[in-house]
C-alpha cells in the first residue's frame, strides 16, 4: 500500500528536491465514508504489474502483501504502522484517519541516499491521500532554486516547482469475490515544472496522476501509476490489483 511512492521516485531519481509545505486545505470538514480499517492484523494481497511509458506490461507480475503491524505514534498523530512485503523486501509506511475519514500517509524521505552528492533534505510531513470531503488537497507545493541537473554530461542550473494534489471522485460500486462494495477513486497528481534558473523558460513540464480505488471499510482495491518519458528516458510505472484480504 505504497501510495505516492512511484510518483515520488519518478522525480527524486531524476531531479534534486528540497522543502515542502504541510497540507494547505482549509475546507469546512465534511465527514466522508470510511474506506479503510487500520485494525492490527488486517492484511491485503495484491498482484503488482510493472508497466512501461506506453502502458504495456513489463516482465512477470509480482505479489505484494501488506499487513497492519501495530498502532504507534508518528509525527504527533496516533497512527497505524503498515509493512508491505515484495519478493523478500519490506517497506514500512504509516497512516492515520482524520475526523472526516480522510486518510493521511507519513513521508520521511532520505534524499541524500537517493541522490549522490546532494546536501538537500526534505522535511517529514503528513500527506492527505484520500479526502473525506471530496475537496482538492495540496500536500506539496514548493519551488527549489539553483539545482544542478546533469543532462548528457552538461550541468544545467534549474529552478523546480514541485506539487502533489489529491482529490476523491464520486462513489461507485465494485464486486470482489462475489461481494458488492461501495467504492471511491482518489486521484493523486504529481506536477513538476523545471525552469532554466532565474528565468521563466520551462524546459520540463510533467504531470503524472496516480489513481487509487478504495472499497468501503476494506481499503485499497487497485492502484494505477502510468510510466513516463523524462528527457527521453522511459521510467516505468505500476498497477496493482487486490486478490485477497482479511479485514476486521
Amino acid at each position: 500500500m505504497k501510495i505516492f511512492s512511484t510518483l515520488l521516485a519518478i522525480t527524486i531519481t531524476t531531479l534534486f528536491i528540497s522543502g515542502c509545505s504541510d497540507d494547505t486545505t482549509t475546507n469546512t470538514p465534511v465527514v466522508g465514508k470510511n474506506y479503510i480499517s487500520f485494525s492490527t492484523g488486517n492484511y491485503w494481497i495484491y498482484t503488482n504489474t510493472t508497466i512501461d511509458d506506453k502502458g504495456a506490461a513489463v516482465g512477470t507480475p509480482s505479489v505484494d502483501s501488506t499487513v497492519v503491524l501495530q498502532q504507534t505514534t508518528k509525527g504527533g498523530k496516533s497512527a497505524s504502522m503498515l509493512v508491505t512485503y515484495n519478493e523478500g523486501n519490506a517497506d514500512t509506511s504509516y497512516y492515520y484517519k482524520g475526523t472526516d475519514n480522510s486518510i493521511y500517509q507519513w513521508f520521511d524521505i532520505d534524499l541524500q541516499s537517493l541522490v549522490s552528492g546532494t546536501t538537500a533534505t526534505i522535511p517529514q510531513f503528513w500527506a492527505k491521500v484520500l479526502a473525506g470531503d471530496k475537496a482538492v488537497s495540496t500536500s506539496l507545493d514548493t519551488t527549489i532554486k539553483g539545482i544542478e541537473y546533469d543532462l548528457n554530461g552538461t550541468k544545467i542550473p534549474l529552478d523546480i516547482k514541485f506539487k502533489v494534489t489529491s482529490q476523491s471522485g464520486n462513489d461507485t460500486t465494485i464486486t470482489f469475490n462475489g461481494t458488492t462494495y461501495s467504492a471511491a477513486q482518489s486521484t493523486s497528481t504529481l506536477s513538476v515544472i523545471a525552469y532554466q534558473a532565474n528565468t521563466t523558460v520551462a524546459i520540463l513540464t510533467l504531470s503524472t496522476p496516480q489513481k487509487i480505488v478504495y472499497l468501503e471499510n476494506n481499503g485499497i482495491f487497485s492502484t494505477y501509476t502510468p510510466g513516463v518519458n523524462l528527457f527521453g528516458t522511459p521510467i516505468n510505472g505500476s498497477k496493482t490489483m487486490l486478490t485477497k484480504m482479511s479485514v476486521k
